[in-house]
């Protein structure tokens, strides 16, 4: 397994472990931030890496999964959504955050969903940074990965 992926895999698996009692754990994102995160997180919030999502914690955990940008995986990539919505039907009935790269990305929508955790990738991190205050006010971590930088 690739450092990176390994790497994911160990922040996805914090934050999906299935554990008896829930706990606080702190997380190194990529950016290095020291993120505190309740785990295992029962309401996540992903802005990418769907599909790496599922391969590292499981189809069955995505349902933990109660927003994503659905316009970036389902209409900017339908041939992946529909094999995954003919696996994983209850993806018809996640929450859409928006799309970082077209600018109709809503903290609103986000906030609203009540995350425990918000998972973002590193450049999507960079687009929303002036907004994270929103976030932090409203006591939700947000977690930064990026499989693409192939670095640990």
């Amino acid at each position: 397994m690739k450092p990176v992926c390994r790497i994911l895999a160990a922040a996805v698996f914090s934050l999906a472990a299935l554990t008896a009692h829930a706990e606080v754990k702190t997380l190194t994102d990529v950016r290095g931030r020291e993120v505190q995160v309740d785990v295992p997180a029962k309401r996540v919030v992903l802005g990418f890496y769907y599909p790496d999502y599922i391969a590292v914690t499981g189809a069955d955990k995505f349902e933990n999964v109660v927003g994503i940008s659905r316009e970036f995986w389902e209409k900017l990539n339908p041939g992946s959504w529909s094999l995954y919505a003919a696996k994983i039907p209850s993806l018809q009935n996640i929450g859409d955050i928006g799309n970082v790269n077209t600018g109709t990305f809503s903290f609103e929508k986000t906030l609203a969903m009540k995350p425990d955790v918000v998972v973002l990738a590193d450049w999507q991190y960079d687009t929303l940074k002036e907004e994270m205050p929103r976030f932090e006010k409203a006591g939700i971590p947000v977690v930064v990965v990026d499989f693409n930088a192939q670095t640990v």
